[in-house]
C-alpha cells in the first residue's frame, strides 16, 4: 500500500513539474525489490527518465552492487 503510494506520488510529481528525472537519497537503504518496482513503474510512462541514488559505504562489495549494474565484486584477500 505505502510502496503503491509512493509510485503514484512519484508519477504526480513527474506530471505536474515537467522533472526529467529523480535523485534519490540513501538509496542502499531501501529494499531492492522496491526500487526494482518502482523503476519499472515509472518506466512505464517514463521509459527515458533518469534517476540517479546516492550510494556510500566503506565496504567496496557493498557499493559495487550499484556501480556494477547488479553485480557484486568479490572480494579478494
Amino acid at each position: 500500500m505505502v510502496e503503491q503510494y509512493l509510485l503514484q506520488n512519484s508519477i504526480w510529481w513527474a506530471e505536474i513539474s515537467g522533472l526529467d528525472g529523480y535523485r534519490i537519497d540513501t538509496f542502499p537503504y531501501v529494499g531492492r525489490k522496491f526500487w526494482a518496482d518502482w523503476h519499472a513503474g515509472l518506466r512505464k510512462l517514463y521509459p527515458y527518465m533518469t534517476t540517479i541514488g546516492e550510494v556510500f559505504h566503506p565496504d567496496p562489495s557493498v557499493t559495487s552492487f550499484f556501480y556494477g549494474r547488479g553485480k557484486a565484486l568479490r572480494r579478494h584477500r
